[in-house]
């Protein structure tokens, strides 16, 4: 109801409003019958042929628009004045609607089998990567013959893309050399100090024919939305020297290490078996046709013994070559402290292996760091006293199967190493 003259105006229509929304509503409608009461007839030229019903004049800083044209010697215009409210007619009608649903997308993920990381070194399961835009809500997922739930990704990780080339480089120092872009899916990254990279920040793993390199980075520059420059690296973290490779490609995965990960349950039979993980869209089951999945073999990263460090040969007059190296201890090796780090597992051993053109032509055992190759075994290998040596040097995990994958995947290669001392 309003007071003004011909203020009265009825509506039918199916609302349901609350008292503050239907009043709004009524004071707009109201409001424009008093505008549309005021009208204005006027007479154009032809020069204003652009004109046509619907659109807007403003006289005198009152808004009035076009109800009707006649054209004839002059082009005559009804015109009526509009409300200025800038209020909508429906605002505040709606406080309770749902939300237009959202449909859950196939997500991205990853499964990363890694060494043990610093803080979690009784932790030795995979870690789960899961992405999805948007994301609608926690994401499970499954695994093995009988599809059972396996983690629950509570959180989007940050997981991306290298868009440059990332070369090899120094290890256990800084690699100053190195640039890489990325573009992340999600998420943000920022630079920090080394000193807080040498504590634990900024830690990234880069996919690499099924193994991961973990590397730091102290330099994260934002280079437009979603693309980083990354610099500043220390590379092959945890024992991953072996995962750099030469070079990560364009196109590469390279995930944030962070709590957004998860940890995936396995059996002590599923290690080095081929699993198939599914991780479907929110909400969804296994089964369902927009679900993420791949075939992966995990070998256990995290018991696998690091490479060892430091190999090197010397000849002596007797033509003897004694080769030694140092064992890098995969728990609790940062200690300054007297005596050997821990050795992580039942026994110390290692294998050896002295190659002829890539190919191993002596393989032996031992339980100590060091050899001594005679003279007499070279000559019987080479036919006589090689100039040079390529020698290969693994530690022996708990059981034959992982000392296999650590020969393969973790060896210290010393490619045409020279000897010093021979005669």
């Amino acid at each position: 109801m309003d007071r003004a003259e011909g203020g009265v105006a009825t509506i039918e229509a199916p609302l349901v409003l609350e008292t503050n929304a239907a009043e709004a509503i009524a004071q707009r409608i109201l409001a424009e019958q008093r505008a549309a009461m005021e009208t204005l007839h006027i007479g154009l030229g032809p020069a204003e042929l652009a004109l046509e019903p619907g659109d807007r004049l403003t006289f005198a800083e009152e808004v009035f628009e076009i109800v009707r044209i006649e054209d004839s010697d002059v082009r005559e215009m009804e015109l009526r004045r509009t409300h200025n409210g800038v209020a909508s007619m429906l605002s505040g009608v709606d406080p309770s609607a749902p939300q237009p649903p959202q449909i859950a997308p196939t997500p991205v993920f990853a499964i990363l089998d890694i060494p043990l990381l610093p803080g979690n070194e009784d932790d030795d399961r995979p870690l789960a990567a899961v992405f999805a835009s948007p994301w609608v809500g926690a994401h499970d997922l499954y695994a093995g013959a009988t599809q059972t739930v396996r983690a629950t990704a509570s959180a989007p990780a940050i997981i991306g893309e290298l868009l440059w080339d990332l070369w090899p480089g120094p290890v256990d120092r800084w690699d100053e050399g190195n640039v890489v872009r990325v573009r992340l899916y999600n998420g943000a990254i920022v630079s920090v100090t080394r000193d807080d990279v040498l504590s634990g920040a900024n830690v990234f793993a880069i996919e690499a024919d099924g193994e991961w390199e973990i590397i730091q980075a102290a330099h994260c520059e934002l280079i437009e939305p979603g693309i980083y420059e990354l610099r500043n690296f220390l590379r092959g973290r945890q024992g991953t020297l072996h995962a750099m490779a030469a070079p990560h490609p364009v196109g590469a995965r390279i995930v944030k290490l962070d709590q957004r990960l998860t940890r995936v349950g396995l059996g002590a039979h599923e290690w080095g078996e081929t699993l198939e993980f599914v991780v479907p869209p929110a909400a969804a089951t296994s089964a369902s046709n927009r679900a993420a999945r791949a075939s992966l073999t995990l070998p256990h990263a995290g018991l696998r013994p690091w490479a060892p460090a430091h190999l090197c040969a010397r000849r002596s007059a007797s033509g003897d070559v004694a080769i030694s190296w140092v064992r890098c201890a995969r728990i609790g090796g940062d200690s300054w402290g007297l005596g050997e780090p821990p050795l992580g597992f039942p026994g110390e051993g290692y294998v050896l292996e002295i190659l002829d053109s890539g190919l191993p032509i002596r393989t032996l055992s031992t339980a100590v760091p060091s050899f001594n190759y005679s003279a007499a075994a070279q000559t019987t290998d080479f036919g006589s006293l090689p100039g040079s040596l390529h020698i290969r040097v693994a530690q022996i995990g708990e059981s034959g199967r992982h000392r296999l994958e650590h020969r393969v995947n973790h060896n210290i290669i010393v490619e045409q190493a020279r000897m010093a001392g021979r005669v």
